[in-house]
């Protein structure tokens, strides 16, 4: 602790630990917004989901955001159990969303990608035999090489 610099109350020693966690979450929540490929989305959102669930727990706690909140801050506490409570629905939200783009990739996603590799082989091999047509009637045939 710096000197001069004030320990925080005995129930808010909690507050720079969950305060540190919020800073990763926004960390994290950034890189899933800025992710728009579905196949790095999802792992990103189970990691996000993982952290997510920690961070709740910890916050739920005895020495959690009520401890940090509560006895400093007592005309605070319909908001903190509001947020408490939003908890679970967030994570359940979140487990909707990993369970729906799981669905995605291992269905239509992942058909929609085989087709186009299927397609892909099939022009790459359209594209060699006309190759092989050009080379046999150009260079055999009329004898250009």
């Amino acid at each position: 602790m710096k000197r001069g610099q004030k320990r925080p109350a005995k129930g808010r020693r909690g507050a720079p630990r969950i305060a540190e966690q919020h800073h990763e979450l926004r960390q994290a929540l950034a890189l899933v917004d800025a992710t728009e490929d579905l196949a790095r989305l999802v792992p990103l959102l189970r990691d996000l989901r993982r952290d997510l669930a920690a961070h709740f727990a910890g916050e739920e706690r005895e020495d959690g955001l009520a401890q940090a909140v509560g006895p400093a801050a007592p005309h605070h506490l319909r908001r903190l159990e509001a947020l408490l409570a939003e908890h679970a629905r967030l994570l359940a939200s979140l487990d909707d969303v990993i369970e729906r783009g799981d669905a995605l990739l291992s269905g239509s996603v992942k058909q929609v990608v085989d087709d186009v590799r299927a397609l892909a082989q099939r022009l790459a091999r359209h594209e060699a035999a006309e190759t092989a047509l050009l080379t046999d009637a150009v260079y055999a045939d009329i004898g250009g090489g």
